[in-house]
């Protein structure tokens, strides 16, 4: 279980890495290791960069 648990916070970290388009030293988990809810820092960007990745990745406008 522990085994599954780290390859699924990496895949985590993997995805986030890719949408926001930065390093993988950027992106870390800073809560929720062991647990669903997770909480992600990144770092070397701006909110507003992370919010508008976020919104290209799931296809949405400012409208929505």
């Amino acid at each position: 279980a522990q085994v599954e648990r780290l390859h699924q916070n990496f895949e985590i970290l993997t995805q986030f890495n890719k949408v926001l388009a930065v390093r993988k030293s950027q992106v870390s988990l800073a809560v929720g290791a062991k647990s669903r809810t997770k909480i992600v820092v990144v770092q070397g960007v701006t909110g507003d960069h992370v919010h508008d990745q976020l919104k290209k990745e799931i296809g949405t406008t400012e409208d929505d």
